[in-house]
């Protein structure tokens, strides 16, 4: 991001690596938010906890913020983060990423560009969640997992069947049924927790209809 040579000196001085374990919680829904963690190694998910059934909006890859939602929101972090496998983090104080938007405009662009970037992914989600049937549903997380968590077509998953299935708002037994189709179809290959893409064209029509 935009920052002042002097400005990234002081941000790169007060970092701290920190490590998470798959499963741990990185920040909660509701609690207090005093850091902004950057996101150097690993996988992360961001819901909302709710005390029917928890709502997964987002999966983020190395390169990702955690925290930057709270900044200005009385620093209440609105979701709960947790590692799908083990994690590194480079963590910073809010009170300085808030102090370096304050001085340096170039910056404070960059953080919104950043958070306007997650808040249209959202806004798929929303369509994809509400409006798609269980191909589009399907087809948009393995597109999602090609094209911004893995970068490739084909991937190990660390994400659980249950979760792929949180993710997707299917039942286990649809969201199986639905990976045999698209391999029957030759649209994936799938075995276990390996994943390859093997018609993206016909893949990013499924999405298209929905």
């Amino acid at each position: 991001m935009s920052l002042a040579k002097d400005q990234q000196e002081i941000l790169m001085k007060k970092q701290h690596v920190v490590t998470y374990r798959k499963g741990e919680i990185v920040c909660k829904q509701g609690t207090y938010a005093s850091k902004i963690l950057f996101l150097k190694k690993g996988l992360v998910k961001t819901y909302l906890e709710h005390h029917t059934k928890d709502i997964i909006f987002c999966v983020k890859p190395p390169g990702s913020y955690i925290g930057f939602e709270s900044l200005f929101n009385e620093r209440i972090s609105p979701y709960t983060c947790t590692v799908y496998e083990d994690s590194e983090f480079c963590m910073f104080e809010a009170d300085m990423f808030q102090e370096l938007i304050e001085q340096n405009g170039k910056f404070a662009a960059a953080v919104i560009a950043n958070l306007n970037m997650w808040v249209g992914r959202v806004y798929d989600r929303i369509v994809t969640l509400t409006q798609k049937q269980v191909a589009g549903k399907l087809a948009d997380i393995l597109i999602c997992l090609s094209e911004r968590v893995y970068f490739a077509q084909e991937f190990t998953v660390s994400i659980s069947r249950k979760d792929l299935s949180d993710i997707t708002q299917l039942s286990p037994e649809t969201l199986s049924r639905a990976l045999k189709d698209f391999k029957d179809e030759k649209v994936i290959a799938v075995d276990g927790k390996y994943f390859e893409i093997l018609d993206m064209e016909k893949l990013k029509k499924y999405s298209d209809v929905g």
